[in-house]
């Protein structure tokens, strides 16, 4: 389905505000496809943007969200495998600069074994990206990592035993979700 004019105001905004912030990396912490509740074309103009993110040479790294339906999901992944600066990173790390992130997506955030392996891992993770509901955040906190960056709808910064947690939403978005 064609993505409607709202979609594409969304990611003008997004272009816009990139070219002024001129950013060397971008994470996408989830719900970056749709998963048709609020239409269809999300992943059309996400696929969109991140063409135009590798064509500026901005690093960019994104995992599924729990409104990312796996049929939307896979239309990207399957774009991506040629990209040098574009990375889906589902359960596996990527080192950008000297900085380690890895990929925690929805799925995984709430799997006790999952957690317990990441908090066992000593100096390997500076950025955790993960897509995680409130009442699991709490263990993120301990997995050794510098800064936690989450999507799951609400905005939140704080510093919770010496790491930086960042909460993110697209709810001051033009897009508005839904």
């Amino acid at each position: 389905n064609i993505p409607t004019e709202r979609i594409f105001t969304t990611v003008n905004y997004l272009v816009n505000l990139i070219n002024k912030i001129n950013p060397k990396i971008i994470l996408f912490p989830g719900d970056v496809t749709g998963d048709g509740s609020c239409g269809d074309g999300y992943h059309f103009a996400f696929l969109f943007l991140l063409r135009i993110l590798e064509r500026n040479k901005i690093y960019s790294l994104f995992i599924p969200g729990n409104h990312d339906l796996e049929k939307y999901y896979s239309l990207v992944t399957n774009e991506i495998p040629k990209s040098e600066y574009i990375h889906e990173i589902s359960l596996r790390q990527k080192t950008i600069s000297g900085i380690t992130f890895y990929g925690l997506p929805f799925e995984h955030s709430h799997k006790k074994a999952t957690l317990k392996e990441l908090s066992k891992r000593k100096g390997q993770i500076d950025i955790l990206i993960s897509h995680s509901e409130l009442r699991s955040r709490t263990f993120l906190f301990d997995i050794e990592t510098a800064i936690i960056c989450t999507g799951h709808f609400d905005n939140k910064i704080a510093f919770v035993s010496n790491k930086l947690f960042i909460s993110i939403s697209n709810q001051n978005s033009p897009r508005n979700y839904c």
